[in-house]
């Protein structure tokens, strides 16, 4: 996929060659009062959403190998 920008990333339906054990996320915020919260951007809210939102490999509806460590 060479016409993904940089900082961003893609997907695709099936397999891909490439590897990669590890990657960083970074989250910004968006500070405020409280009596305007809907003007501010939660950094852990947003975090606990990626969390929730990632397939964990242990789950079974992902068809993985066990990799011993």
């Amino acid at each position: 996929m060479p016409d993904v920008d940089v900082g961003t990333f893609g997907i695709c339906d099936g397999s891909i060659m490439a590897a990669l054990l590890e990657f960083d996320i970074t989250l910004t915020g968006k500070g405020g009062h409280a009596a305007v919260r809907h003007l501010t951007i939660d950094p852990v809210a947003v975090a606990a959403q990626i969390v929730v939102a990632l397939p964990k490999p242990w789950s079974p509806a992902t068809q993985t190998r066990l990799i011993p460590w």
